[in-house]
């Protein structure tokens, strides 16, 4: 999609980070950079932290302050980028749902891994997970910094999500003018019931060759429509999300697939998106079917 970039702002940390990536995603793909405060609370009768907005005069209403918490980042983005658009917007619904809907017409949505206060967290649940599981293109969660000139790392597992994420992540190298690093990862099948023997009979040698084929075809298009992008392909017999972090500690971005609506019970569950989303080390964007 050409639509904006949109990063949601709470005036903390993962919030200034995220910020920063979603700038540099703007100035590179040409992109509008959206910067969105929601401030929402879910109880109006329990007072919000105060460290939640620093009131630059006593009085201001909490629509003032929200205007406020979001041009002084919106005035960061300009300083760091000053060819940028980059527009703002208040909304007072709860931050998980503004950014969905924001994501109708963005062209990726960009927040930090955790917001301001252990309260928030528990009243608003994860504003990260709600964002990925429901919006309806790519999302970024970003930890802390990244190198921007380190490759691009993609999951690959020959689905339809795993497809687009590949795609995606090609994009990201080919704007990023760095290499990409494809990995698909696979184990031999375990027993799943009583009597079942089919690990006593698979011929590792033949499925190490079509899992190599999976991760093969599933390079092709984007070799063939970005041939500047060097790639590299690893096949790995292990858990996916293990080898996905061991790999993570040398890239800028870690790219993976969410299957469809049915993603939320898998982030419940522990999926590998889940997974590396609370344990890589760099930012994740998360890549959905077409909704």
């Amino acid at each position: 999609m050409s639509g904006p970039v949109v990063v949601g702002v709470d005036g903390s940390v993962t919030g200034e980070r995220a910020l920063d990536w979603a700038t540099d995603e703007a100035r590179r793909r040409k992109r509008t950079l959206r910067v969105l405060h929601a401030y929402g609370w879910p109880l109006p009768d329990l007072p919000v932290s105060p460290d939640r907005y620093r009131a630059p005069r006593p009085g201001m209403s909490d629509g003032e302050l929200a205007r406020d918490v979001a041009e002084r980042h919106a005035a960061r983005a300009r300083r760091a980028a000053p060819e940028l658009t980059v527009e703002t917007v208040v909304s007072g619904d709860l931050p998980g749902p503004a950014l969905v809907t924001a994501s109708l017409d963005a062209s990726v949505v960009v927040v930090g891994s955790r917001g301001l206060g252990s309260v928030t967290e528990l009243l608003l649940g994860s504003v990260s997970s709600h964002v990925v599981a429901h919006a309806r293109v790519p999302v970024v969660v970003v930890r802390r910094p990244a190198d921007p000139h380190a490759p691009v790392l993609v999951g690959v597992d020959g689905k339809p999500a795993s497809d687009r994420a590949v795609g995606w992540a090609f994009e990201q190298a080919a704007s990023r003018r760095v290499p990409l690093i494809a990995v698909h990862a696979w184990q031999a099948p375990v027993s799943r019931r009583h009597g079942d023997m089919l690990p006593l009979v698979h011929d590792p040698a033949m499925l190490a060759k079509e899992e190599a084929r999976v991760l093969t075809e599933a390079l092709t298009g984007g070799r063939e429509e970005y041939p500047d992008v060097v790639v590299r392909a690893c096949l790995r017999h292990e858990r996916p999300a293990k080898a996905l972090l061991a790999e993570s500690t040398r890239a800028g971005l870690l790219v993976v697939g969410a299957h469809g609506r049915s993603e939320w019970r898998g982030l419940l569950l522990g999926s590998v998106s889940r997974h590396v989303l609370h344990h890589a080390g760099v930012p994740v964007a998360v890549v959905h079917e077409r909704r």
